[in-house]
């Protein structure tokens, strides 16, 4: 069976962001500890602000969970400061910690990964920068920091050894890393101006470093090509090209004669990428989808309509939906040509696909619908409610045979949080925590959700979060460890 490739929640919301201009999409919000119907009571943790970011590994190591915590005291120092990455064995015990420089980059999907016995940790540190306003392919804007003049961003990438958390080697660009890609010994990192570097896995070793154009969005490596597409802000314009993968020679180029929107998706051989235009009277972009071959760039197809969002492909289908005058239309594409299968009006902004239901949703306040992938028929809907006052931002992570809906509630600065957890086919509930004053996320890899909660905001606590392991079919609880700080987001691979 065909797995989904999609655009992660992560970058349809930051694009959401922009075109609607709100900041109310977050992602991934859990409970952390609390009890299902059919489990024994559990510890019930509550919210902090740092994060969390785990990988899990399996093969010839057992399971690896890897998060951050930042090390510094909320409440005398100022940022910036430094994390420590902690190891946790497949039984919640404390394999080993890392202190990094600086913190890890939440910004980046990758910046905790795991692949092949060896963990890649990318962290962002705050230097000095040139007398005048830094170079945009290489700064961004941040908050002032004292001692430090026009500050500006810079990153390292760690490979550790995940049995020992030994350090294999470091790259420390005097830039920003945009993208990782680790695949079949080779670790392909590409930074702010365009700069692509392939390293031997195991000691770092550069093979080959080819320079690009600026503002990578992203990388994918597959039957020997390394696929790239890149953002021009100055031309408004975007290019996705290939090298290739052993020496950095150039294999193939296409020209997208738009600004590029959201990452991109290689299935069966084909590319797809979006392409902005921005209308002088809207800030929502006319998105067009491209398909490209991606053995040598030739465009298969392309839309033609206000694509607003790209989310998945599956079983030979495209789903996407447009927005326009405040109404949202989902679409599924027959994959080889474009031609469209059906449509169906709903209220949703984003999309996930999994085995044979689609889901649409609103992420401010819901509604969750379920749909059959094949034809677009209604299966069931979830409306989440008001609680103390504040209306819930919906997040959804599903399997084939159960949806797990997630509810952030934030008041005055302080958070909550709860979840539900759905039967795939008819929407009937399986089990469920109740609301707890917490900010927690999750992260679903073979049968076992993995947790990472934050508390602080109430009685003064700032300094504690936790990470457990339940049980998806019941939501029993099988461990939790207790951080120092609190955890949130959360990222895992297998």
């Amino acid at each position: 069976m065909q797995h989904p490739h999609r655009l992660s929640f992560a970058d349809q919301h930051r694009h959401l962001n922009v075109a609607l201009l709100t900041a109310m999409l977050m992602l991934g919000m859990l409970t952390a500890c609390g009890t299902s119907p059919d489990a024994p009571a559990q510890q019930s943790v509550a919210p902090h602000s740092t994060y969390f970011l785990p990988a899990i590994i399996g093969g010839d190591y057992p399971t690896i969970v890897l998060y951050a915590t930042n090390a510094r005291n909320y409440d005398t120092e100022p940022a910036p400061s430094q994390d420590i990455v902690t190891a946790l064995n497949g039984d919640g015990s404390v394999r080993w910690q890392y202190h990094v420089t600086g913190t890890v980059d939440t910004s980046n999907e990758k910046a905790l990964l795991v692949q092949d016995g060896i963990a890649y940790i990318t962290t962002n540190n705050i230097i000095a920068g040139p007398p005048a306003p830094g170079n945009p392919t290489n700064t961004i804007a941040v908050t002032p920091t004292p001692g430090v003049e026009n500050p500006k961003f810079v990153s390292i990438v760690s490979a550790l050894r995940t049995k020992d958390g030994t350090v294999l080697w470091q790259y420390q660009p005097e830039e920003l890393v945009q993208s990782v890609e680790v695949t079949h010994g080779m670790a392909y990192i590409g930074v702010a101006s365009g700069v692509i570097s392939a390293f031997r896995s195991t000691d770092g070793t550069v093979l080959w470093r080819q320079t690009a154009n600026p503002n990578i969005t992203s990388l994918i490596e597959a039957n020997g090509l390394l696929s790239i597409s890149t953002r021009q802000y100055q031309t408004g314009n975007g290019s996705v090209y290939a090298l290739h993968a052993t020496d950095g020679s150039l294999a193939w180029q296409a020209g997208i004669d738009q600004q590029i929107f959201g990452g991109m998706s290689l299935v069966d051989g084909t590319i797809y990428v979006g392409g902005a235009t921005y209308g002088s009277n809207s800030v929502i972009p006319s998105i067009t989808l491209y398909a490209l071959q991606a053995s040598d760039g030739h465009v298969l197809w392309h839309t033609q309509s206000n694509l607003f969002s790209v989310t998945a492909v599956s079983n030979g289908i495209i789903y996407l939906n447009t927005f326009d005058a405040g109404k949202s239309t989902l679409f599924a594409l027959r994959a080889s040509d474009g031609s469209q299968l059906w449509q169906q009006q709903e209220e949703a902004a984003l999309l996930d696909v999994q085995g044979d239901v689609l889901y649409a949703v609103n992420p401010t306040q819901g509604p969750v619908i379920a749909l059959r992938a094949s034809d677009g028929t209604h299966l069931w809907d979830y409306r989440g409610t008001a609680v103390d006052h504040a209306s819930p931002q919906i997040s959804l992570i599903a399997d084939n045979e159960r949806a797990y809906i997630s509810s952030l509630y934030v008041n005055n600065g302080f958070f909550g949080s709860s979840l539900e957890v759905r039967k795939a086919s008819d929407g009937s509930v399986l089990w469920h925590y109740p609301y707890q004053k917490v900010s927690s996320i999750f992260k679903l890899v073979d049968g076992v959700v993995y947790v990472g909660a934050s508390t602080g905001f109430y009685q003064g606590d700032r300094h504690s979060g936790s990470v457990c392991a339940l049980q998806a079919s019941t939501g029993t609880t099988y461990w939790c460890h207790q951080a120092t700080t609190g955890v949130a987001p959360l990222t895992v691979g297998s």
